[in-house]
């Protein structure tokens, strides 16, 4: 149980509500379960919105400043901070809607008093509690006028309201009345103005990814069939009057925040909400049907059904089109009358509703996104920004995750809404990519997102890409622990500024050290060209096997029973390895074999009864329950082979007798060779490398160092990435590696001493590490290999041409000596891979 609220005294106010309870208990949802989210303490949220808001008012101060230069302490007006908006795209049970109402109503009330207008606005509320209380006054009007919130679980709303509606005490009202603001949506699915009034769900109907500079500029061409037709022309001319006119009621309601007049200013709230609505509901009903062509591609009934987005079945971009146009008929021919909506066009709006609960950002809150809107952050006052600021703690999944919970369209559609965005980022960068967007050309964002958010390809989805949006981060907190007893979850938080709270003279600090510049990487650098994938280094390092199954995998004495009764078995097991032997066995070898029938056909492997019949008992029932998507569908029919080949992994290290191999995630970063005769765990990333100069290569900490910078981590462990971290990572020149080198020759004593070492203490490679890594460890044989692992950084430096760079000393080293050894390592490596870059296309180019 998170919470608990009495609500027996509460009960009349909650008439309309969904809460039918004496005592209500707040407890995680599915949804929050499927997402990783979790509620978030106010030793949380309080900072992250004060952090977040503080800026805006830097902001409003300078603008006055400079409107009025003999201004001794320019303040924000009262009517400057009623004018912002921040929004929460993932509110929850509204616990950042809370804090930032309790900011803002501080602020209010200050404004009020230097303006002396605070008995002025007592008196107009006619509210007994109000004059003992005034910031319970200044609370009502914040979460009115000033608070929005969005999310895709409608009890989250619901308690969001309740949330606000306990903290604003607004007892002369009901339940419902933030409905205005508050709503129920997913807000990374939805349509932009532009692109309703296109019936077109492509970003070049309407540029959903566009800042609202960029929409003003030009729209871009929308699809062929859209873009005609006097029939459109009219539904653009009927959606910009039912935006305006819904803009302007919801702006009124707003007004009616306080008066004295309870009763009358309740109805008349509810009637300009529905009237509100009412205007836009066709534009809504317009954006939900367009919507269902791109996840309904179909016109068959049995495919118009919510089991149809986990069904796996592969959907092309030409039946997405041509569904579309057939759905931009249907729609026209509909606008031209003024009859019910067709039932089949009815069906696919509740089917969109039911399944996917689309936010249309500009259609739900019209007023925020106004041209017409007043922005307190601008020199003229109107036009330049939508939302002024988003708070949040919105879901993590990982990216391999999303098509499995919601559906392979839903990935389908981040990657095409979002672009230059990746399969592989954290869900959580596509709330920071829905942030830069409704923040326009100026606001701020304070986000708590995944620790992997300044990694891999969530940062390239996400934060990369807001920087070179013109954002800057300000104030940054990296793995954080969530301050929650059970929640075994580290976070990051951070924080941006765009347009005019961006210029304003801000520190910025990171892991609460005052920095002069923070990267998207979350280090206090400079933002950096994202480095290529080198040619060079192409098919030399792969992820292992997924075996998809524990039933192929044998112990030794299986393995010996099974060729005492069967010897040509032998040709089809082999020795199986993975990460934890690498890390864990004193001299890296293999605890277990594997059952491996290659691509064979079954009727091949029926050569080797008993080995089939153990795969069938054993695996063929785990594969039968796979779902019945494109993998589970191959999987199922080739129930015994392997759940994922790497026939290029075996063939690059076929020649070899020898390779190098690290486990995918690991505590530190650790390289060992194997033998090339046995099945690489998935677990594991293989290296086609054979010699020790390769090894030292790879071991050193100047290969660490980019590894960690370009790969992402599993709790505290790093999570190596063979595209990130090794087919980016720039060697230097080929002759600098040969076995008749100083290099070859320090790598292979290093390897030794260490094998030796950790042979004589009976530990792995781990253990090793983790004493080679404690500066309170003097064990002379650990000393002795840091000597070893600092000679071969020298060496390894030497190689790049790089002598002049200070090696520290392998534990103990300062924080200043570690960072100027990390920014000159990385300086040059980023040189070199861009070098040869450059000379790989130059090569590739004289080839053509």
């Amino acid at each position: 149980m998170i919470g608990s609220i009495d609500l027996a005294n509460e009960a009349p106010r909650l008439a309309n509500s969904k809460f039918r309870l004496r005592r209500l208990v707040i407890q995680p949802g599915e949804e929050r379960r499927r997402t990783s989210s979790h509620y978030t303490p106010r030793t949380l949220s309080g900072p992250i919105v004060q952090r977040t808001l503080e800026p805006l008012l830097a902001a409003i101060r300078a603008r006055i400043a400079r409107e009025q230069p003999d201004l001794v302490d320019p303040q924000p007006r009262a009517e400057d901070l009623l004018n912002l908006k921040i929004c929460d795209p993932a509110m929850g049970s509204g616990a950042f809607l809370v804090e930032s109402c309790r900011f803002m109503a501080r602020q209010l009330v200050a404004a009020w008093v230097r303006e002396e207008t605070l008995e002025q606005e007592i008196a107009a509320a006619d509210d007994p509690e109000v004059r003992r209380k005034p910031e319970q006054l200044a609370l009502r009007m914040v979460a009115q006028r000033c608070l929005y919130g969005v999310d895709k679980n409608p009890l989250a709303v619901e308690l969001g309201k309740l949330s606000l509606w306990l903290l604003t005490l607004a007892k002369g009202q009901t339940f419902t009345f933030l409905d205005h603001c508050l709503k129920a949506g997913d807000s990374l699915v939805g349509l932009s103005r532009a692109q309703i009034m296109a019936m077109d769900w492509s970003p070049e109907g309407g540029a959903v990814a566009d800042k609202p500079a960029k929409k003003k500029a030009g729209k871009k061409k929308a699809s062929k069939k859209a873009g005609d037709g006097p029939q459109l022309a009219l539904f653009a001319d009927q959606t910009k009057r039912a935006f305006a006119k819904a803009a302007l009621l919801r702006q009124q309601l707003a007004e009616l925040a306080v008066t004295s007049d309870r009763d009358g200013t309740e109805r008349r709230q509810h009637e300009l909400h529905v009237e509100a609505e009412r205007a836009l509901e066709r534009l809504r009903d317009v954006g939900d049907i367009v919507l269902s062509s791109y996840f309904w591609p179909f016109d068959a009934a049995e495919k118009l059904t919510a089991e149809f987005l986990f069904s796996g079945e592969k959907v092309s971009d030409k039946a997405r089109r041509e569904c579309l146009s057939r759905v931009q008929d249907q729609l026209n021919f509909w606008l031209m009358g003024e009859g019910r909506l067709p039932k089949e066009l009815e069906q696919r709006r509740e089917l969109v509703r039911e399944c996917i609960r689309p936010m249309h950002w500009e259609i739900e809150f019209p007023e925020v996104f106004s041209e017409e809107r007043r922005d307190s952050l601008a020199e003229d006052g109107v036009g330049r920004a939508w939302v002024d600021a988003v708070v949040g703690n919105p879901p993590f999944m990982a990216g391999s995750q999303i098509s499995g919970t919601l559906g392979d369209s839903y990935l389908h559609w981040l990657l095409e809404q979002y672009p230059n965005s990746h399969g592989n980022a954290d869900l959580c960068a596509y709330f920071f990519r829905r942030a830069i967007w409704a923040i326009g050309s100026h606001g701020t964002i304070g986000l708590i997102a995944t620790n992997t958010i300044g990694q891999g390809d969530t940062r390239t989805t996400g934060l990369q890409r807001l920087l070179a949006e013109g954002a800057i981060i300000y104030h940054a907190t990296q793995n954080l622990k969530w301050p929650v007893k059970g929640a075994n979850v580290t976070v990051s938080m951070v924080h941006l500024a765009v347009g005019s709270p961006a210029e304003q003279s801000m520190c910025r600090v990171l892991d609460r050290v005052e920095v002069d510049q923070i990267d998207s990487r979350l280090r206090p650098t400079p933002e950096r060209l994202e480095p290529v994938k080198l040619q060079a280094r192409q098919r030399q390092g792969f992820v292992g096997t997924k075996v998809y199954g524990n039933g192929f995998v044998l112990t030794p004495d299986e393995r010996d029973e099974l060729l005492a009764a069967e010897p040509e078995s032998a040709m089809c097991i082999f020795p199986y390895i993975g990460g934890q032997e690498i890390n864990s066995n004193p001299d890296q070898s293999h605890e277990r074999y594997v059952i491996d029938f290659g691509d064979m056909s079954l009727a091949e492997v029926e050569k080797w009864p008993s080995l089939l019949e153990i795969v069938h008992e054993k695996v063929k029932p785990e594969r039968d329950t796979l779902k019945d998507n494109a993998d589970g569908r191959r999987r199922k029919a080739y129930w015994w082979q392997f759940g994922r080949h790497t026939p290029s992994l075996y063939q690059a290290v076929r020649p070899l007798d020898r390779c190098l191999a690290c486990s995918i995630h690991s505590k530190h970063s650790i390289f060992a060779f194997q033998p090339t005769d046995r099945v690489f765990s998935h677990a594991l990333v293989v290296f086609a490398l054979p010699t020790y100069a390769h090894f030292g290569l790879l071991q050193s900490r100047i290969h660490e160092l980019w590894a960690r910078l370009q790969g992402s981590t599993l709790e505290d462990r790093l999570r190596y990435t063979p595209s990130d971290c090794f087919e980016t990572f720039p060697f230097p020149d080929d002759h600098t590696l040969a076995e008749d080198t100083p290099l070859e020759a320090i790598a292979k004593h290093l390897y030794e001493t260490r094998a030796a070492y950790m042979l004589e203490t009976n530990q792995g490679l781990t253990k090793t590490y983790n004493a080679l890594k404690d500066p309170e460890n003097t064990d002379p044989e650990i000393v002795n290999l840091r000597h070893l692992h600092e000679k071969l950084d020298r060496a390894i430096l030497a190689a790049y041409g790089q002598s002049k760079i200070t090696v520290p000393p392998y534990a103990g080293a300062t924080p200043e000596e570690l960072e100027r050894f990390e920014d000159a390592v990385l300086d040059f490596l980023f040189a070199r891979n861009a070098l040869l870059a450059k000379r790989e296309a130059a090569a590739q180019a004289k080839a053509r």
